[in-house]
């Protein structure tokens, strides 16, 4: 049998073929190459952020690098993006530091991280992989000081994800199928599933693949709603309060 290679952060599964070992890409992969060949993603680069960083109004890398052009300085902005490339370089005065390259859907920019910040947070630097960036701007240089993987940034409070199954019908094969699925592919969170009204003790981080997969599984939809857009005042209050929020 061959030797197994270390196939990297965009390969997933494997299969044999004549004693070889041959290895499927992974989704960011063919992302990636997607943005390498065309220069745009056709499809969203964020992945599973996707949904939760459309509920956050957070800067746009695209305004980041205009601020930059323009010479125009921010501060401490939150920024989301992919991690597309780590560049280990050293100093004139024998310093390490890097440049990491953040892009999204839109734009794409190359932001300095010094050796101290690298230490503490390369956890949260991952090729491939969506992070929440606090990025400044200064005399037309970017620089961060802090990130986080976004899978671990929670979905922003005061949502639920609706299953939104016609009235007339019931199933609990929905509920089943995301409790089967949590913590394989589903994470857990704080976004109660909810069955038209009714509240399951089910808490998870919904991703638009989720979504997708209910639909083409059950042939039901599910909606990402406020609380205010299903309950009324009192139910809300009660809500909060049994939820603690």
């Amino acid at each position: 049998m061959a030797k197994q290679k270390d196939i990297g952060p965009h390969c997933t599964e494997s299969f044999m073929f004549k004693d070889q070992l041959y290895y499927y890409p992974s989704k960011e992969w063919f992302i990636s190459q997607e943005n390498e060949a065309i220069g745009v993603n056709l499809k969203s680069i964020m992945g599973q952020a996707k949904l939760k960083l459309e509920k956050y109004n957070y800067t746009q890398i695209f305004d980041i690098k205009e601020a930059s052009e323009q010479s125009t300085d921010m501060k401490n902005m939150k920024v989301a993006g992919v991690v597309k490339f780590i560049e280990t370089k050293i100093s004139k005065a024998g310093n390490t530091f890097f440049w990491i390259g953040i892009v999204d859907d839109r734009s794409f920019i190359k932001a300095y991280c010094n050796e101290d910040t690298f230490k503490k947070f390369n956890m949260h630097i991952l090729k491939g992989k969506c992070s929440l960036f606090n990025i400044s701007v200064r005399n037309e240089f970017i620089s961060f000081d802090k990130c986080v993987l976004m899978d671990i940034v929670p979905f922003k409070a005061g949502y639920i994800l609706q299953i939104d199954l016609p009235y007339g019908m019931f199933t609990t094969a929905i509920k089943e199928y995301i409790e089967d699925e949590l913590d394989v592919t589903i994470r857990r969170g704080n976004v109660q599933v909810y069955l038209r009204t009714y509240g399951y003790d089910l808490f998870i981080d919904p991703t638009y693949e989720l979504i997708d997969n209910i639909f083409n599984r059950f042939g039901v939809k599910c909606n990402i709603r406020k609380i205010n857009e299903v309950f009324n005042d009192d139910e809300i209050m009660k809500y909060l309060e049994e939820n603690g929020c």
